[in-house]
């Protein structure tokens, strides 16, 4: 009757005290279910369940995109369930409702961005739903879900455009692929780091490996025409040393690695031992052997915790192609061991929050630049930091449809970031509509 529709509209007016009540006993949204049946509710049976059903292929959806991208925060539908109700008492998405989804995922948290994508979708759902009922299948609604995702992950950094790094005070960049590859310097890098001191603003070069210590770095970069200071490194060797003094100050480990790993752990006051180590320490390593793995395996059940400096299973290299890499070291360990590590380089985002305690600025202050979207992007994204992806590494911008975020600016090299910080007028590359041949 209209009197049910007036109540319900009372109700839309009164959601904010009653939040607790905005979730049915199935978990359908009202908003869902007005949206469905008009301005009332329906009696039918065969409606609730429909409505069922679909919030339930929602739900799939989300943990399955949660699963794809690393960000497993729960589904909050008392949130879903409000938002949905006053996007169905708006009618659509409004200007309001947008510029407040907007405002929010300016904060740059990754956990706020995750559970607004959520409401945003559950939305754009509710109307395809209400129209034609076109998104029952789970596949469909993992589209949508991760279309929502990507737009909001590219955050507000996008919208003011690229001439906001020109406001950065911090440059946080990927090594190989974004400075160099191959051994070879990209077009670009030397400029870059050299506006990067003439406008005094900080830096650092990261890297996943842990192998070299960071006098090794600056003497690689010297080779290939890159003059750095070894303040101006920061290496997984690095992160992990200060996760374990912040976890046990002057503490015992085993180690497989090589000299960069075992130089950082006795600069914060560790001591090596293979029989009852408080943690066991995987870096990349050119000798492990069947021995490392029976030594670890050993001091692991005797209460030792596995740790790993990165999870990247494979380094490439041009003489010799695919070389593993931490991740496939640890593997064998935790398989035997039926324990997991605890892996501290990229994608972690502690990484980035020690370099920028590092630097000493603050993540809306920093950006990261880097090659790969599963680690420096993703890295910079958990971390709350601006991102910019480079092509002139391992990604190619057709790749970005295969994730379900993005970074804040995709460029073809650090020469675009160099002629921003110049001043000079460029123009991000769009992942929408856009191929970019960087051969």
């Amino acid at each position: 009757t209209s009197d049910d529709a007036d109540e319900d509209d009372n109700d839309d007016d009164d959601d904010d005290d009653d939040a607790d009540e905005d979730v049915h006993d199935h978990g359908t949204p009202h908003g869902a279910r007005r949206r469905v049946s008009g301005a009332r509710r329906s009696p039918s049976r065969g409606a609730s369940r429909g409505n069922v059903h679909f919030h339930h292929a929602l739900v799939a959806a989300y943990h399955e995109l949660t699963e794809l991208s690393g960000n497993f925060i729960p589904l909050n539908q008392t949130a879903v369930s409000k938002a949905a109700k006053k996007a169905a008492k708006l009618g659509v998405i409004s200007p309001d409702v947008q510029e407040h989804l907007n405002a929010l995922v300016g904060r740059r948290s990754s956990y706020a961005i995750a559970g607004l994508c959520v409401r945003d979708c559950m939305v754009r759902l509710e109307e395809e739903y209400a129209k034609a009922m076109l998104l029952r299948s789970r596949s469909a609604a993992v589209q949508v879900l991760s279309r929502a995702a990507a737009s909001a992950a590219a955050g507000s950094a996008a919208r003011r455009g690229v001439q906001a790094l020109a406001e950065k005070a911090a440059f946080i960049v990927d090594m190989d692929g974004t400075l160099y590859r191959d051994g070879v310097l990209i077009e670009g890098a030397r400029e870059f780091l050299s506006i990067l001191r003439r406008l005094s603003r900080k830096f650092l070069l990261l890297t996943n490996s842990s192998n070299r210590t960071p006098v090794e770095h600056v003497a690689r970069l010297r080779r290939i025409g890159l003059e750095v200071d070894e303040s101006e490194i920061f290496t997984s060797a690095m992160s992990t040393a200060a996760w374990l003094d912040s976890q046990k100050p002057h503490g015992t480990a085993y180690v497989i690695g090589e000299g960069g790993l075992l130089k950082e752990l006795y600069d914060i006051g560790y001591s090596m031992n293979d029989v009852n180590p408080d943690y066991v320490v995987v870096g990349e390593c050119d000798s492990f052997s069947r021995q490392h793995i029976e030594t670890a395996v050993r001091c692991i059940a005797r209460g030792a915790r596995l740790v790993g400096t990165n999870c990247d299973l494979y380094d490439k290299s041009r003489d010799h192609g695919r070389m593993p890499s931490v991740g496939a070291l640890v593997t064998p360990i935790e398989k035997v061991s039926q324990r997991s590590a605890y892996f501290l380089g990229k994608p972690n985002p502690l990484m980035l929050r020690y370099a920028l305690a590092k630097l000493n600025v603050r993540s809306r202050d920093a950006v990261v630049i880097g090659d790969r979207m599963e680690t420096d992007i993703r890295c910079g994204l958990e971390a709350t930091l601006d991102t910019v992806l480079v092509l002139t590494g391992v990604q190619r911008v057709e790749d970005l449809a295969s994730f379900p975020y993005r970074p804040s600016f995709v460029l073809r090299s650090v020469g675009d970031v160099a002629a921003v910080l110049s001043g000079e007028a460029v123009e991000a590359v769009d992942p929408d509509v856009e191929a970019v041949d960087t051969s």
